[in-house]
């Protein structure tokens, strides 16, 4: 039994799972937890992220990615799929939006969330780990819930030996299966980024997204001027750099 439990903590503090009693009892995978959930939290330098992806919507549509950051509240962004355009700005408690359409696309929302790979605030309960092998890798894998959403039980998947996040797989009300998967891994800034990111709906690849460049980079300040007809987000719109309206 005790075996189990430091499985169980080292394993989800890798991922950056918190269970009660048990986080905090390893500062070294706590760190590793750190390198992999905070690139977009605690940079020192700004930074520049493109990926190319392809959408599956009605046909298969391939489009761009582009993140200018300097901090959580400072940051520049721009999606391009198909015909769609959306550049998104966020300055302070001010977040400026303008793009061709009257709504941005489900798929850009999960792409944003594929690329916000292991950020977000909200906190997971481990409740079990099993071993098992998938395509030659061994993986440990947590059932996981959140802590303040009762019924959404995710499995996360880590690389046994690398403890490198692999998936995360959850039901949604509607029945359709989701699958996140991350792999092919690179250093930066002192953490872990994989460089191809995939959703998988209901057995359906819906998004591929390969990382193309992640690098340091000066970031202009006139990026943070709001472009010509775009709007301000209304306050329920809570832009961290997670969400999308």
């Amino acid at each position: 039994m005790k075996k189990l439990i430091s499985t169980i903590a080292l394993t989800a503090l890798l991922v950056g799972i918190r269970p009660p009693l048990l986080a905090g009892t390893n500062p070294a995978a706590q760190q590793t937890a750190t390198q992999q959930a905070n690139l977009f939290g605690d940079q020192a330098n700004p930074l520049q992220l493109d990926a190319d992806f392809m959408a599956q919507i009605n046909v298969p549509t391939q489009g761009h990615f582009t993140l200018k950051w300097e901090a959580k509240d400072r940051w520049w962004r721009k999606i391009v799929m198909g015909d769609f355009q959306q550049i998104e700005i966020r300055n302070g408690d001010k977040l400026y939006n303008s793009r061709n359409v009257a709504f941005t696309p489900l798929r850009v929302r999960e792409l944003i969330s594929l690329i916000e790979f292991a950020e977000g605030p909200e906190g997971l309960l481990a409740k079990k780990a099993k071993q098992r092998v998938e395509n030659g890798v061994q993986m440990t894998c947590l059932q996981v819930e959140r802590e303040k959403v009762k019924g959404e039980r995710h499995e996360l998947c880590v690389n046994s030996a690398t403890h490198g996040i692999l998936s995360d797989e959850w039901q949604e009300l509607s029945d359709e299966r989701r699958r996140e998967q991350y792999t092919e891994y690179f250093d930066f800034g002192g953490h872990r980024y994989p460089s191809k990111l995939q959703l998988i709906v209901s057995g359906i690849r819906v998004i591929t997204a390969n990382v193309d460049t992640l690098t340091t980079a000066a970031f202009d300040e006139k990026l943070l001027v709001p472009p010509k007809g775009s709007h301000r987000a209304p306050p329920m719109c809570r832009y961290e750099t997670r969400h999308s309206c």
